[in-house]
């Protein structure tokens, strides 16, 4: 079974903030290099340089695959472990200077989560799991639990401003007009 040490934790952590400091140089310059890839999704230097370091370091240090948002070429998640990489989520909301971006990354065995990591960069709040070690939020060199609250409750709903369909609309009215 996979499993990280406290310390290779760090690392990831440490790697995705310094990475940050990067991506928020280029978002204050506004100098994006945009170009588009397939479905007309853009990609901006800030896509190529985050996914380029954060593969980097996780080939560097650990003996598992990664699969990049980034990569044209991306093998599909099969059994055994492997990263999934989104080193930059949010490329429309980053170019549009929205504040809404992140780094995004996780650790899978056998199609299941082991480690995820969220990073908003703008706001400097990274949120972090571990199998059997329970969610974190870190902003300011604080590091808190996150509670998690089993009960039943009226299920919410995230959808992407930007990739919003006609099944997402209808979702969202049956959630506004049945209690889930």
């Amino acid at each position: 079974m996979v499993t990280l040490s406290k310390s290779e934790i760090d690392v990831i952590k440490k790697a995705i903030k310094d990475l940050a400091k990067e991506l928020m140089e280029i978002y204050d310059a506004g100098d994006f290099g945009v170009s588009l890839k397939g479905g007309n999704s853009p990609v901006t230097k800030a896509d190529t340089l985050a996914n380029n370091r954060l593969s980097e370091l996780l080939k560097e240090r650990f003996p598992y695959p990664v699969i990049s948002e980034e990569d044209p070429n991306r093998p599909a998640l099969n059994n055994g472990a492997c990263w999934v990489i989104d080193p930059l989520d949010g490329t429309k909301n980053f170019i549009e200077k929205d504040k809404e971006f992140s780094t995004i990354i996780a650790l899978v065995e056998d199609r299941r989560p082991i480690f995820g990591l969220v990073y908003d960069v703008y706001n400097n709040v990274m949120y972090f799991a571990s199998k059997d070690c329970g969610c974190f939020r870190e902003k300011n060199g604080i590091i808190e639990k996150c509670a998690i609250d089993n009960e039943a409750r009226k299920t919410d709903m995230v959808v992407s401003k930007h990739h919003f369909t006609e099944l997402d609309k209808k979702l969202t009215e049956q959630v506004d007009n049945e209690d889930f």
